[in-house]
């Protein structure tokens, strides 16, 4: 069923045919040539903290690196107090350049893949009949676990000087190279207390040398040239306040800048989204609550996951833990909510991403999200709010993170696992052994696009990359 058009006027009326052709067309693309499997992990994270970091290290070993211009260096790491945990993949993201893979893990390790250089030199000519195999070319311990994680927003010149940001618990944020280096610290610190504070979420100015990091009941603005922020903004004056209109308080879990206005999309455990002007450094606009009229909070342990606008910043799209479905909210008629993506399986408090499928040409996108059934399913809500695409990605567990490559949206990656005491529950359900996914897998799609191209951006005043190269967008893709 079709809701809305692409940045048009949302459709009361008529919804029995699609109102963007050109979407359904895309659609018919994807299900006439769907993804498949390139590249994967295979077991080697499939077991505890202790096992699989062993078999890395062999792993690492016995064959070359995907990328062999960047050494494999490790952090010194800490002594587990949780060695036999499941070592399940918490999330997965891209570098803007579309070149390398950042995922974060239940060892508090943070890891780098690279895309295989193969892929690099006939992408998008023919379906690999092998799959290539993934190990890290970096792996970087933190001291505790890692509650987020930043990859550089922009293109640079030279894809070696590539860098990313971590969020640790009681620990201050840090930026590093690729090779597993610090560039810089920054400090997070409660005024009365000192007591490090953990960003939950983080996201990257489109103008600035800024980054916005989500705590509980604050955004903070950085720059990247300092080490304390230029300025913290509440989202409440103090615990004890009571939310209104104005105000509202909890984790900021998920954070999303408009494309179109600048503006800041923050979502918290307690199912609110705020928008603030200026990319979270101007005024209120509002605050809303994603729960139904009839719907009680505390009972539900339901919470915003992910936040994520629509190219034309018109939409927001919103995933919740312990919800079967994506909402879609209008936020030019007072925050109404116009669709309801269902057939999702995500009734767990495991955060469960989900990522957008953009179609530069149109300026379209689809949604993408995994569930516990291991399934990737795609939805198109100019064509219908059930999915028009689907397959079986991960066999045993969740589907933590989706991530659609930003400068080949063909390739797709996915991460899966979780906790032992998730998977004892389901096992003594089902009287069946233990059966672990803790993998990281790339998929393409052959057909959906040909070529992509990258095209300079001209930033506002005072709008800078840090050394190494000027920030570029992409925008110029063709599709078959």
């Amino acid at each position: 069923m079709p809701v809305s058009d692409a940045c048009g006027e949302h459709s009361e009326g008529s919804t029995d045919t699609p109102i963007n052709p050109k979407s359904e067309e895309k659609s018919d693309l994807l299900l006439q040539y769907p993804y498949r499997l390139a590249a994967s992990t295979g077991d080697v994270y499939s077991g505890s903290i202790a096992d699989t970091n062993a078999r890395e290290k062999l792993a690492v070993q016995a064959e070359d690196v995907t990328a062999k211009d960047i050494p494999l260096r490790r952090r010194k790491r800490q002594a587990w107090q949780n060695a036999e945990e499941s070592n399940c993949f918490r999330s997965a993201q891209w570098t803007a350049d579309g070149r390398y893979l950042i995922t974060n893990s239940e060892d508090s390790a943070v890891r780098v893949f690279g895309l295989p250089s193969e892929w690099l030199q006939e992408h998008g000519d023919k379906d690999p009949k092998s799959v290539s195999v993934l190990r890290p070319i970096s792996v970087i311990y933190e001291p505790e676990s890692v509650y987020s994680i930043g990859p550089c927003p922009w293109v640079l010149e030279d894809d070696t000087m590539n860098w990313f940001i971590t969020c640790t618990r009681d620990n201050p944020i840090h930026l590093y190279s690729l090779d597993g280096s610090i560039l810089s610290t920054y400090i997070l610190q409660h005024s009365a207390t000192e007591k490090y504070l953990s960003p939950h979420s983080i996201v990257f100015s489109h103008y600035y040398r800024h980054f916005i990091c989500g705590t509980e009941s604050m955004i903070s603005v950085f720059d990247f040239n300092n080490r304390e922020p230029l300025y913290n903004l509440r989202t409440i004056p103090s615990r004890s306040s009571i939310a209104t209109t104005q105000t509202m308080k909890g984790i900021l879990s998920a954070m999303s800048i408009s494309p179109d206005s600048g503006i800041l999309a923050a979502g918290t455990y307690t199912r609110s989204i705020g928008l603030y002007d200026q990319e979270g450094s101007g005024d209120v606009i509002a605050i809303f609550s994603v729960a139904e009229k009839d719907e009680k909070n505390s009972l539900s342990l339901k919470g915003i996951t992910d936040v994520r606008w629509s190219q034309c910043g018109t939409y927001i799209y919103v995933s919740e833990r312990k919800d079967n479905v994506i909402t879609v909210w209008d936020v030019r008629r007072l925050f109404n909510k116009v669709a309801t993506l269902r057939s999702r399986d995500a009734n767990t408090v495991q955060r469960l991403g989900i990522d957008l499928i953009p179609d530069y040409v149109t300026g379209t996108e689809m949604v993408a999200g995994g569930g516990k059934d291991g399934m990737i399913k795609v939805w198109d809500v100019n064509v219908d709010t059930n999915p028009v695409l689907q397959w079986k990605a991960h066999n045993a567990d969740p589907v933590t993170s989706v991530a659609v490559n930003p400068a080949w949206p063909s390739i797709a990656a996915t991460c899966s696992g979780q906790r032992n005491h998730a998977r004892k529950d389901y096992c003594d359900e089902k009287s069946e052994g233990f059966e672990m996914d803790n993998s990281l897998k790339l998929w393409r799609h052959v057909g959906f696009m040909q070529k992509h191209e990258l095209s300079e951006f001209e930033p506002l005043d005072g709008s800078v990359a840090l050394e190494g190269g000027a920030p570029r967008s992409l925008h110029n893709v063709e599709y078959a």
